[in-house]
Protein backbone atom coordinates (compact mmCIF):
# COMPACT_ATOMS: atom_id res chain seq x y z
CA UNK A 1 0.00 0.00 0.00
CA UNK A 2 2.91 2.54 0.76
CA UNK A 3 4.96 1.45 -2.21
CA UNK A 4 1.72 2.62 -4.46
CA UNK A 5 1.38 5.89 -2.04
CA UNK A 6 5.06 6.57 -3.10
CA UNK A 7 4.39 5.96 -6.49
CA UNK A 8 1.48 8.15 -6.94
CA UNK A 9 3.02 10.63 -5.17
CA UNK A 10 6.01 10.51 -7.60
CA UNK A 11 4.32 10.41 -10.62
CA UNK A 12 1.94 13.51 -9.37
CA UNK A 13 5.42 15.65 -8.88
CA UNK A 14 6.89 14.60 -12.21
CA UNK A 15 4.11 15.10 -14.00
CA UNK A 16 4.43 18.80 -13.02
CA UNK A 17 8.14 19.08 -12.75
CA UNK A 18 9.61 17.07 -15.84
CA UNK A 19 9.04 19.26 -18.54
CA UNK A 20 10.92 21.93 -16.27
CA UNK A 21 13.63 19.69 -16.27
CA UNK A 22 13.49 19.02 -19.72
CA UNK A 23 14.27 23.15 -20.42
CA UNK A 24 16.18 23.97 -17.12
CA UNK A 25 18.49 21.09 -17.11
CA UNK A 26 19.26 21.51 -20.78
CA UNK A 27 22.96 19.83 -21.96
CA UNK A 28 22.67 22.31 -24.74
CA UNK A 29 22.61 26.80 -23.33
CA UNK A 30 20.82 28.83 -25.33
CA UNK A 31 23.10 29.74 -29.06
CA UNK A 32 23.57 33.44 -28.95
CA UNK A 33 22.08 35.07 -31.99
CA UNK A 34 24.41 36.27 -34.53
CA UNK A 35 23.83 39.21 -36.82
CA UNK A 36 22.51 38.77 -39.96
CA UNK A 37 22.24 40.85 -43.03
CA UNK A 38 18.31 40.70 -43.40
CA UNK A 39 16.70 39.86 -46.64
CA UNK A 40 13.40 40.73 -45.59
CA UNK A 41 11.35 43.97 -44.06
CA UNK A 42 8.86 43.07 -41.31
CA UNK A 43 6.06 45.02 -40.89
CA UNK A 44 4.22 44.99 -38.24
CA UNK A 45 0.53 46.05 -38.98
CA UNK A 46 -1.33 46.43 -35.90
CA UNK A 47 -1.00 45.08 -32.06
CA UNK A 48 -2.52 44.74 -29.05
CA UNK A 49 -1.35 44.11 -25.47
CA UNK A 50 -3.84 42.77 -22.94
CA UNK A 51 -2.01 42.28 -19.68
CA UNK A 52 -1.75 39.77 -17.37
CA UNK A 53 -1.81 38.88 -13.67
CA UNK A 54 1.93 37.83 -14.81
CA UNK A 55 2.75 41.22 -15.31
CA UNK A 56 1.64 42.36 -11.87
CA UNK A 57 3.31 39.54 -10.20
CA UNK A 58 6.92 40.08 -11.48
CA UNK A 59 7.77 41.29 -8.40
CA UNK A 60 7.09 38.81 -6.25
CA UNK A 61 9.83 36.21 -7.17
CA UNK A 62 8.61 33.30 -5.89
CA UNK A 63 5.02 33.79 -7.48
CA UNK A 64 6.37 34.99 -10.61
CA UNK A 65 8.76 31.34 -10.78
CA UNK A 66 5.92 29.49 -10.02
CA UNK A 67 3.60 30.86 -12.88
CA UNK A 68 6.25 31.20 -15.65
CA UNK A 69 6.99 27.26 -15.09
CA UNK A 70 3.37 26.48 -15.40
CA UNK A 71 2.77 29.33 -18.31
CA UNK A 72 5.62 27.88 -20.47
CA UNK A 73 3.42 24.54 -20.82
CA UNK A 74 0.00 26.49 -21.50
CA UNK A 75 -1.39 25.71 -25.49
CA UNK A 76 -2.87 29.48 -24.83
CA UNK A 77 -2.70 30.64 -28.97
CA UNK A 78 -4.13 32.47 -31.81
CA UNK A 79 -7.31 30.90 -33.10
CA UNK A 80 -8.06 32.36 -36.48
CA UNK A 81 -11.92 32.24 -37.96
CA UNK A 82 -13.37 34.04 -40.85
CA UNK A 83 -12.77 37.99 -40.18
CA UNK A 84 -12.10 37.68 -36.01
CA UNK A 85 -8.74 35.80 -34.56
CA UNK A 86 -9.06 34.82 -30.92
CA UNK A 87 -6.98 34.83 -27.82
CA UNK A 88 -7.16 34.19 -24.40
CA UNK A 89 -4.99 33.88 -21.12
CA UNK A 90 -4.31 31.86 -18.21
CA UNK A 91 -6.45 34.05 -16.09
CA UNK A 92 -9.62 33.09 -18.11
CA UNK A 93 -9.78 36.18 -20.18
CA UNK A 94 -10.58 36.06 -24.25
CA UNK A 95 -10.56 38.52 -26.26
CA UNK A 96 -11.86 38.65 -30.29
CA UNK A 97 -10.33 41.49 -32.68
CA UNK A 98 -10.84 41.98 -36.53
CA UNK A 99 -8.19 40.75 -38.39
CA UNK A 100 -7.04 43.42 -40.71
CA UNK A 101 -7.30 46.49 -37.77
CA UNK A 102 -6.85 44.76 -35.04
CA UNK A 103 -10.10 46.30 -33.07
CA UNK A 104 -10.78 44.42 -30.39
CA UNK A 105 -15.02 43.08 -31.23
CA UNK A 106 -15.76 41.69 -27.81
CA UNK A 107 -13.82 40.74 -24.34
CA UNK A 108 -15.03 38.64 -21.63
CA UNK A 109 -14.33 37.22 -18.44
CA UNK A 110 -14.87 33.28 -18.19
CA UNK A 111 -13.41 33.13 -14.34
CA UNK A 112 -12.12 30.32 -15.07
CA UNK A 113 -8.13 28.93 -15.07
CA UNK A 114 -7.75 28.57 -18.80
CA UNK A 115 -5.03 25.85 -19.49
CA UNK A 116 -5.55 25.59 -23.50
CA UNK A 117 -7.69 26.97 -26.43
CA UNK A 118 -9.14 28.52 -28.02
CA UNK A 119 -10.34 25.65 -30.50
CA UNK A 120 -12.78 27.53 -33.09
CA UNK A 121 -15.21 25.78 -35.29
CA UNK A 122 -18.68 26.05 -36.45
CA UNK A 123 -20.52 28.37 -34.05
CA UNK A 124 -18.49 28.06 -31.30
CA UNK A 125 -14.90 28.92 -29.83
CA UNK A 126 -14.00 26.37 -26.94
CA UNK A 127 -11.64 26.80 -23.86
CA UNK A 128 -10.41 23.95 -21.55
CA UNK A 129 -9.23 25.00 -17.66
CA UNK A 130 -6.53 23.79 -15.59
CA UNK A 131 -9.56 22.87 -13.32
CA UNK A 132 -11.22 20.23 -15.35
CA UNK A 133 -13.66 22.34 -17.00
CA UNK A 134 -14.99 22.86 -20.60
CA UNK A 135 -16.36 26.17 -22.11
CA UNK A 136 -17.93 26.91 -25.13
CA UNK A 137 -18.41 30.95 -26.25
CA UNK A 138 -20.30 32.13 -29.16
CA UNK A 139 -18.11 32.91 -31.97
CA UNK A 140 -19.48 36.07 -33.02
CA UNK A 141 -20.28 37.05 -29.55
CA UNK A 142 -18.63 35.62 -26.74
CA UNK A 143 -21.54 34.85 -24.78
CA UNK A 144 -21.54 31.38 -23.14
CA UNK A 145 -23.42 28.76 -24.39
CA UNK A 146 -22.12 26.02 -22.19
CA UNK A 147 -20.02 24.70 -19.56
CA UNK A 148 -19.04 20.96 -19.22
CA UNK A 149 -16.59 18.97 -16.03
CA UNK A 150 -14.33 16.56 -17.42
CA UNK A 151 -12.25 13.84 -15.23
CA UNK A 152 -8.74 16.25 -15.44
CA UNK A 153 -7.00 19.22 -16.17
CA UNK A 154 -7.17 20.18 -19.81
CA UNK A 155 -3.66 21.47 -21.79
CA UNK A 156 -4.57 20.01 -24.94
CA UNK A 157 -6.34 22.91 -27.33
CA UNK A 158 -10.23 21.83 -27.48
CA UNK A 159 -11.08 20.64 -31.73
CA UNK A 160 -14.40 21.86 -32.21
CA UNK A 161 -16.66 20.73 -35.42
CA UNK A 162 -20.03 21.36 -36.03
CA UNK A 163 -21.73 18.84 -33.87
CA UNK A 164 -18.99 17.28 -31.96
CA UNK A 165 -16.34 19.54 -29.24
CA UNK A 166 -12.95 16.29 -28.52
CA UNK A 167 -10.99 16.90 -25.41
CA UNK A 168 -7.91 15.17 -24.49
CA UNK A 169 -7.34 15.52 -20.68
CA UNK A 170 -4.23 15.04 -18.79
CA UNK A 171 -5.17 11.66 -17.33
CA UNK A 172 -5.22 10.17 -20.76
CA UNK A 173 -9.27 10.43 -21.45
CA UNK A 174 -10.50 11.73 -24.75
CA UNK A 175 -14.07 12.75 -24.78
CA UNK A 176 -16.74 13.74 -27.20
CA UNK A 177 -18.75 15.96 -26.60
CA UNK A 178 -22.65 17.29 -28.44
CA UNK A 179 -21.60 20.92 -29.73
CA UNK A 180 -24.87 22.14 -29.10
CA UNK A 181 -25.26 21.21 -25.54
CA UNK A 182 -21.77 20.10 -24.18
CA UNK A 183 -23.12 16.56 -22.89
CA UNK A 184 -21.04 13.88 -23.32
CA UNK A 185 -21.89 11.56 -26.52
CA UNK A 186 -18.77 9.15 -26.14
CA UNK A 187 -15.37 8.51 -24.12
CA UNK A 188 -12.00 6.54 -24.86
CA UNK A 189 -9.01 6.29 -22.27
CA UNK A 190 -5.80 4.86 -22.35
CA UNK A 191 -3.15 4.33 -19.61
CA UNK A 192 -0.44 6.77 -19.45
CA UNK A 193 3.11 6.02 -17.93
CA UNK A 194 4.09 6.64 -14.65
CA UNK A 195 6.53 9.43 -15.87
CA UNK A 196 5.49 11.93 -18.73
CA UNK A 197 5.82 15.24 -19.53
CA UNK A 198 3.70 18.14 -18.56
CA UNK A 199 1.16 17.97 -21.78
CA UNK A 200 -0.98 16.64 -24.12
CA UNK A 201 -1.20 16.41 -27.61
CA UNK A 202 -4.21 18.53 -29.17
CA UNK A 203 -6.90 16.08 -30.43
CA UNK A 204 -7.17 17.64 -34.48
CA UNK A 205 -10.65 16.47 -36.35
CA UNK A 206 -10.09 15.54 -39.88
CA UNK A 207 -13.47 14.54 -42.19
CA UNK A 208 -15.10 11.86 -39.86
CA UNK A 209 -11.77 11.44 -37.38
CA UNK A 210 -10.85 12.53 -34.40
CA UNK A 211 -6.52 12.09 -34.29
CA UNK A 212 -4.87 11.87 -31.16
CA UNK A 213 -1.32 11.37 -29.88
CA UNK A 214 -0.93 10.21 -26.46
CA UNK A 215 1.66 9.62 -23.34
CA UNK A 216 3.30 6.47 -24.03
CA UNK A 217 3.64 7.28 -28.17
CA UNK A 218 0.41 5.83 -29.36
CA UNK A 219 -1.73 7.78 -32.08
CA UNK A 220 -5.07 6.98 -32.74
CA UNK A 221 -7.84 7.55 -35.02
CA UNK A 222 -11.50 7.98 -33.83
CA UNK A 223 -14.78 8.11 -35.57
CA UNK A 224 -15.57 11.71 -34.87
CA UNK A 225 -19.81 10.40 -34.52
CA UNK A 226 -19.44 7.48 -31.90
CA UNK A 227 -15.34 7.43 -30.36
CA UNK A 228 -14.91 3.98 -31.99
CA UNK A 229 -11.10 3.00 -33.00
CA UNK A 230 -10.68 3.12 -36.53
CA UNK A 231 -7.29 2.13 -35.64
CA UNK A 232 -4.14 2.86 -33.35
CA UNK A 233 -0.71 2.82 -34.02
CA UNK A 234 2.41 3.45 -32.18
CA UNK A 235 4.88 6.08 -33.35
CA UNK A 236 6.97 5.31 -30.77
CA UNK A 237 7.95 2.49 -28.90
CA UNK A 238 9.41 2.75 -24.89
CA UNK A 239 12.80 1.61 -24.64
CA UNK A 240 15.83 2.19 -22.34
CA UNK A 241 16.66 1.29 -18.23
CA UNK A 242 15.29 4.38 -16.96
CA UNK A 243 11.56 5.71 -16.73
CA UNK A 244 13.36 8.86 -18.44
CA UNK A 245 14.60 7.13 -20.97
CA UNK A 246 11.16 5.67 -21.40
CA UNK A 247 9.31 8.76 -22.28
CA UNK A 248 8.29 9.21 -25.57
CA UNK A 249 5.09 11.36 -25.32
CA UNK A 250 3.42 12.50 -28.48
CA UNK A 251 2.79 16.34 -26.90
CA UNK A 252 3.26 17.69 -30.45
CA UNK A 253 -0.25 18.19 -32.22
CA UNK A 254 -0.84 15.82 -35.40
CA UNK A 255 -1.00 17.27 -38.84
CA UNK A 256 -2.79 16.20 -41.88
CA UNK A 257 -1.88 16.53 -45.35
CA UNK A 258 -2.89 15.20 -47.86
CA UNK A 259 -4.33 12.12 -46.37
CA UNK A 260 -1.82 11.68 -44.29
CA UNK A 261 -1.22 11.95 -40.54
CA UNK A 262 2.52 13.61 -39.63
CA UNK A 263 2.88 12.99 -35.77
CA UNK A 264 6.51 13.51 -33.74
CA UNK A 265 7.15 12.24 -30.17
CA UNK A 266 9.69 13.39 -27.77
CA UNK A 267 12.66 11.01 -27.80
CA UNK A 268 11.46 8.72 -30.37
CA UNK A 269 10.42 9.35 -34.02
CA UNK A 270 8.52 11.56 -36.37
CA UNK A 271 6.00 9.30 -38.92
CA UNK A 272 3.80 9.66 -41.89
CA UNK A 273 0.53 7.59 -41.43
CA UNK A 274 -1.78 6.55 -43.82
CA UNK A 275 -4.99 8.46 -42.48
CA UNK A 276 -7.97 5.97 -43.53
CA UNK A 277 -5.83 2.67 -42.63
CA UNK A 278 -3.30 3.84 -39.54
CA UNK A 279 -0.67 1.97 -42.04
CA UNK A 280 2.75 3.36 -41.19
CA UNK A 281 4.72 4.85 -44.61
CA UNK A 282 7.69 5.43 -43.17
CA UNK A 283 9.55 6.95 -39.39
CA UNK A 284 12.21 9.12 -39.06
CA UNK A 285 14.56 9.23 -35.74
CA UNK A 286 13.96 12.56 -34.04
CA UNK A 287 12.83 13.94 -30.53
CA UNK A 288 10.47 16.89 -30.60
CA UNK A 289 7.78 17.87 -27.79
CA UNK A 290 7.08 21.72 -29.33
CA UNK A 291 5.69 21.14 -32.56
CA UNK A 292 5.81 20.72 -36.85
CA UNK A 293 4.11 22.32 -39.43
CA UNK A 294 3.70 20.81 -43.49
CA UNK A 295 3.51 21.61 -47.00
CA UNK A 296 3.39 20.07 -50.19
CA UNK A 297 7.68 19.09 -50.06
CA UNK A 298 8.33 19.08 -46.33
CA UNK A 299 7.84 18.55 -43.16
CA UNK A 300 8.84 20.84 -40.49
CA UNK A 301 9.91 20.64 -36.88
CA UNK A 302 11.55 22.23 -33.52
CA UNK A 303 13.72 19.20 -31.93
CA UNK A 304 14.12 19.21 -28.54
CA UNK A 305 17.54 20.64 -28.81
CA UNK A 306 16.05 23.59 -30.68
CA UNK A 307 17.38 22.41 -34.13
CA UNK A 308 15.13 23.35 -37.22
CA UNK A 309 14.65 20.43 -39.40
CA UNK A 310 12.72 20.18 -43.12
CA UNK A 311 11.68 16.61 -43.79
CA UNK A 312 10.68 15.29 -47.08
CA UNK A 313 7.16 13.91 -47.37
CA UNK A 314 7.55 11.49 -49.31
CA UNK A 315 10.32 9.43 -47.56
CA UNK A 316 11.25 10.83 -44.11
CA UNK A 317 14.82 11.83 -45.24
CA UNK A 318 16.58 15.28 -43.89
CA UNK A 319 16.91 17.79 -46.69
CA UNK A 320 18.40 20.51 -44.21
CA UNK A 321 19.38 21.38 -40.13
CA UNK A 322 19.04 24.63 -39.10
CA UNK A 323 21.13 24.72 -35.90
CA UNK A 324 21.75 28.68 -35.35
CA UNK A 325 18.69 28.57 -33.00
CA UNK A 326 19.81 25.45 -30.31
CA UNK A 327 18.57 25.53 -27.02
CA UNK A 328 16.11 28.84 -27.84
CA UNK A 329 13.34 26.70 -26.43
CA UNK A 330 11.53 27.19 -29.98
CA UNK A 331 7.67 27.05 -30.58
CA UNK A 332 6.13 25.17 -33.38
CA UNK A 333 6.76 26.42 -37.00
CA UNK A 334 4.53 27.63 -38.80
CA UNK A 335 4.33 28.42 -43.00
CA UNK A 336 3.55 31.11 -44.67
CA UNK A 337 4.19 31.38 -48.54
CA UNK A 338 8.25 30.64 -49.01
CA UNK A 339 8.99 31.44 -45.45
CA UNK A 340 9.09 29.44 -42.34
CA UNK A 341 8.32 31.59 -39.06
CA UNK A 342 9.48 30.09 -35.26
CA UNK A 343 9.18 31.90 -32.10
CA UNK A 344 11.86 32.20 -29.24
CA UNK A 345 11.94 32.40 -25.13
CA UNK A 346 13.09 35.59 -25.86
CA UNK A 347 10.19 37.26 -27.70
CA UNK A 348 11.95 36.93 -31.21
CA UNK A 349 10.23 35.76 -34.33
CA UNK A 350 12.66 34.19 -36.87
CA UNK A 351 12.41 34.06 -40.46
CA UNK A 352 13.57 31.24 -42.28
CA UNK A 353 13.62 29.96 -45.96
CA UNK A 354 11.57 27.12 -46.59
CA UNK A 355 13.91 25.44 -49.29
CA UNK A 356 17.40 25.52 -46.99
CA UNK A 357 16.26 26.67 -43.66
CA UNK A 358 18.82 30.11 -43.84
CA UNK A 359 18.07 32.77 -41.50
CA UNK A 360 16.60 35.74 -43.61
CA UNK A 361 15.27 38.21 -40.71
CA UNK A 362 13.60 38.61 -36.88
CA UNK A 363 11.57 40.30 -35.45
CA UNK A 364 11.16 40.67 -31.57
CA UNK A 365 8.02 41.15 -29.83
CA UNK A 366 8.74 41.98 -26.74
CA UNK A 367 10.40 40.46 -23.74
CA UNK A 368 8.42 37.69 -23.30
CA UNK A 369 8.70 34.16 -25.01
CA UNK A 370 6.86 33.09 -27.98
CA UNK A 371 6.23 29.65 -27.16
CA UNK A 372 3.26 29.17 -29.31
CA UNK A 373 3.09 28.28 -33.35
CA UNK A 374 1.99 31.47 -34.89
CA UNK A 375 -1.37 31.37 -37.10
CA UNK A 376 -1.05 32.21 -40.52
CA UNK A 377 -3.78 33.75 -43.16
CA UNK A 378 -2.80 35.29 -46.73
CA UNK A 379 0.32 36.78 -46.35
CA UNK A 380 -0.04 37.96 -42.44
CA UNK A 381 1.53 36.17 -39.42
CA UNK A 382 -0.26 36.33 -35.98
CA UNK A 383 2.06 36.10 -32.94
CA UNK A 384 1.12 35.83 -29.27
CA UNK A 385 3.59 35.69 -26.63
CA UNK A 386 3.08 34.88 -22.94
CA UNK A 387 2.23 38.54 -21.66
CA UNK A 388 -0.94 38.34 -23.74
CA UNK A 389 0.33 40.30 -26.41
CA UNK A 390 -1.18 39.72 -29.92
CA UNK A 391 0.62 41.47 -33.31
CA UNK A 392 0.08 41.11 -36.77
CA UNK A 393 3.11 40.82 -39.21
CA UNK A 394 3.96 40.59 -42.50
CA UNK A 395 7.26 40.09 -45.00
CA UNK A 396 8.09 41.93 -47.87
CA UNK A 397 11.50 41.26 -49.53
CA UNK A 398 14.35 43.94 -49.20
CA UNK A 399 15.02 45.57 -52.98
CA UNK A 400 19.03 45.29 -53.38
CA UNK A 401 20.69 48.44 -54.46
CA UNK A 402 21.59 46.65 -58.06
CA UNK A 403 18.16 46.04 -58.66
CA UNK A 404 17.39 49.41 -58.05
CA UNK A 405 19.63 50.92 -60.06
CA UNK A 406 18.47 48.27 -63.52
Amino acid sequence: MRTTAFLLLLNLLLLAGCSSWLEDDNSDPPAELVDITPALEIETLWQSHRKTSLDILQQDALAQQTISVNERHLKLRPALSGEQIYVANAEGEVNAYEVVSGKRVWQVNTEAAIGAGPGVGGSLIVLGSRDAEVIALDRDTGEERWRQHVSSEILATPAVSDERVVIHTIDGKVYGLDAVSGDQVWSYEVSIPLLTLRGSGSPVISDSLAIIGFSGGKLVGLELNNGTPRWEVNISIPTGRSELDRIVDIDADPVVADGIVYATSFQGELAAVAWDTGSVLWRSELSSYAGLSVDYKRVYVSDARGRLWGIDTRTGGALWKQEKLQGRRLSAPVVLGDYLLVGDFEGYLHWLSVEDGRLLARQRLGSAAISVQPAVAGDIAYVYDTEGRLAALRATEKITVAEQTE
